[in-house]
């Protein structure tokens, strides 16, 4: 009969174990650090054709309920190059977002004043890159 200590065969699991804990911690991480991206579009057409919305002067801003949109740090459009009235924003949302509802909500600033839409939009933050498609400001698809 062999009679040994054990110290191999517990070198062994103690590196199968630290192994594992490793390969836990970097899928952690890259689940914290994945991201999406989505890409909203709105349709200013109703300011732009009436000449209410001065490019120089007013803008358009999109605000949510998940983080980074908020209410107090609005995201800035940019206009479209080839369509004057469709402006359009991509926001990067992390995994954790990932299947989460979203209200946001398309406000323009026009001389000086805000004007939001009257309801909320909602979608689920997507798990990969999405754009949402152009619908006009203030208008819904139910």
């Amino acid at each position: 009969m062999h009679i040994t200590n054990g110290e191999p065969e517990r070198q062994i699991v103690k590196r199968i174990v630290l192994l594992f804990f490793a390969v836990q911690l970097l899928c952690g991480v890259q689940i914290l650090y994945a991201q999406v991206d989505v890409t909203f579009q709105v349709d200013i057409r109703e300011f732009t054709e009436n000449g209410t919305f001065d490019p120089e002067r007013d803008h358009v801003e999109l605000i949510g309920d998940q983080s980074p949109l908020s209410v107090v740090q609005p995201v800035k459009l940019s206009p479209n190059e080839e369509n004057s009235s469709l402006y359009t924003t991509t926001v990067t949302f992390s995994e954790v977002k990932r299947n989460k509802p979203l209200q946001y909500q398309f406000r323009v600033m026009i001389n000086y004043r805000y004007r939001n839409e009257d309801l909320p939009r909602t979608i689920h933050i997507p798990s990969a890159d999405t754009t949402i498609d152009a619908m006009y400001f203030n208008s819904y698809a139910w």
